[in-house]
């Protein structure tokens, strides 16, 4: 009877002290969010998660870049067309002996006040 009393004793020792563990695992994990935070922010899957999204920026700011510069380039080319229609036009209707009509004023669509943009020139 004495070695039963002790085993319940050892098994009732060792529940109460795995119980306190857990407990105070839990309430070391809630009193102190940082901690846990910090583990998971080192880990190595958020790790590259973070080097995928500066990758993602940068390409998307390299993106951003191109299509200001490409939609500077087609105002240019839209000018320039229009400059050439109107160049034509006087040409034809000097051929055909009748003055030719005004020319529009130039359009000039307001460039975005990007710092890292040259200004763009007809």
């Amino acid at each position: 009877m004495a070695k039963l009393v002790t085993a319940l004793r050892l098994v009732v020792a060792f529940v109460l002290g795995a119980l306190i563990g857990i407990l105070g695992t839990v309430g070391t994990a809630y009193f102190y969010p940082d901690v846990t935070d910090s583990f998971i922010a080192k880990s190595p899957g958020v790790e590259q998660l973070r080097r995928d999204l500066d990758t993602v920026v940068a390409q998307r700011d390299d993106m951003t870049r191109r299509l200001e510069k490409l939609a500077s380039l087609l105002e240019q080319v839209e000018r320039r067309y229009a400059d050439l229609g109107q160049r034509f036009s006087a040409i034809e209707a000097g051929a055909r002996g009748v003055p030719p009509a005004p020319a529009a004023p130039p359009v000039r669509p307001v460039q975005p006040a990007a710092a890292d943009q040259p200004a763009a020139t007809p």
